[in-house]
């Protein structure tokens, strides 16, 4: 005890602690808030970081095969009978360019990709894309919506890292083998 201007003072905190103890555990508090914050806003802040120092672009034999606008790969969906992945994208969005750069390339996601879906990209900001945005009620991007040939939608996602992207398609798009047999033939 020491003796303050109003009297005796303690230099233990109230309650019996250590003085300085409640400051550790604020501290404590914000780093692991900070951590939660990057691991939940990890596709934004690396995109943030692709759109100041891009990765090298992927060469295009390293990315889907995208379809030339969403009326053509709906054709071609009823032609072959798979299913349309449609990849809701814009030119400004970070976590689109963290897919651009680590998921399209992926030789997993390349392989899945070629062997059950038809892919194509819509721009939401390209007006030939405002139909289909206002048909799925597209809110925010990226979103991946898989259509059937007469674009009902059959499966919906966010973004979706390059494993997340193969569990995906091979989840919701059966192999063209296994959609076009017939049971008992």
């Amino acid at each position: 005890m020491t003796q303050g201007a109003f009297g005796p003072t303690s230099n233990h905190a109230p309650g019996g602690g250590s003085p300085g103890v409640g400051k550790w555990v604020k501290r404590g508090l914000l780093v692991g808030l900070v951590g939660l914050l990057v691991v939940v806003q990890w596709p934004l802040l690396k995109g943030v970081v692709y759109s100041i120092a891009p990765p090298a672009p992927a060469s295009p034999e390293d990315l889907p095969a995208w379809r030339e606008g969403y009326s053509a790969a709906l054709e071609e969906a009823q032609r072959t009978g798979k299913p349309v992945l449609i990849d809701f994208t814009a030119t400004w969005c970070p976590p689109c360019r963290v897919m651009e750069a680590d998921v399209w390339p992926d030789e997993r996601v390349r392989e899945a990709i070629e062997e059950r879906v038809i892919p194509v990209q819509l721009d939401v900001d390209d007006p030939s894309s405002a139909a289909a945005v206002r048909r799925y009620g597209i809110q925010y991007i990226p979103t991946i919506v898989l259509v059937d040939g007469q674009g009902g939608e059959i499966a919906r996602g966010g973004f979706l890292s390059a494993g997340q992207m193969v569990d995906f398609v091979r989840q919701h798009a059966p192999e063209a083998a296994e959609a076009s047999a017939e049971p008992g033939n």
